[in-house]
């Protein structure tokens, strides 16, 4: 009994482990574009100041700096409409230029 409790344990962790660091990054970066280009948010003028405030703050500063960058691939109008956010970041290797 308990080598099975133990062996699903790895198992469980191991299926975690799974996914790169970039296919987060680029998992995020899909999530964020899709709230943010949802009906009804706000302007992203003001969504940009709202965000840079948060900067300040060290428990949202992630957030929103993933927030303000995935802001300005969609205002640039990077992604094709035939690609999925996710997609296109993992081409372009978009967490290179994440700072």
């Amino acid at each position: 009994m308990a080598r099975a409790v133990i062996l699903l344990l790895i198992v469980l962790g191991l299926q975690a482990c799974g996914e790169s660091g970039h296919e987060h990054f680029c998992s995020k970066y899909q999530y964020l574009h899709g709230k943010l280009t949802e009906p009804g948010v706000l302007p992203f003028l003001t969504l940009k100041k709202m965000l840079r405030e948060e900067l300040n703050e060290p428990a949202k500063r992630e957030d929103a700096k993933m927030a303000l960058f995935v802001i300005s691939d969609i205002e640039r109008g990077l992604i094709r409409g035939d690609e999925s956010p996710r997609d296109y970041c993992l081409r372009r290797k978009r967490w290179e230029a994440y700072r």
